[in-house]
């Protein structure tokens, strides 16, 4: 477990985090995955603490439900329920800004067919993500 630091692209929303990173990461290719080139780690939601900029936050809803700056736009994390059920947290990677480079490299990464609403399984082809 690692305590890491992020950010929207204004920084009007800042956030740390604690998870384990080596426990892996995910893409999918569903239509708001693949729009946004999303790479995520599922996160506990009481990981995560916003430090500034609460109210900044808009949400798009669809499952899971996306939080995202209402100023530059910039994606944050999404909420929402896993295939079984359980409340989950989405956290976008790209938005971690202490985050070396080379530990994100080494990171194991799933891949979810959420375009055929089949998380159980990767896509047949995930070259693109």
């Amino acid at each position: 477990m690692k305590t890491y630091h992020g950010s929207c692209e204004c920084e009007k929303v800042t956030y740390e985090v604690s998870f384990d990173l080596s426990a892996g990461t995910f893409k999918c290719n569903c239509r708001m995955c693949t729009k946004t080139r999303f790479w995520a780690a599922a996160v506990n939601p009481d990981q995560l603490k916003i430090l500034t900029g609460k109210e900044e936050l808009s949400t798009y809803w669809d499952n899971p439900m996306h939080h995202f700056c209402s100023h530059c736009g910039t994606k944050v994390f999404g909420l929402g329920k896993s295939p079984s059920g359980k409340p989950m947290m989405a956290l976008v990677l790209a938005t971690l800004d202490d985050l070396d480079p080379r530990e994100l490299a080494q990171a194991p990464v799933s891949y979810f067919d959420g375009k055929h609403d089949r998380f159980d399984r990767a896509p047949e082809f995930s070259g693109h993500l």
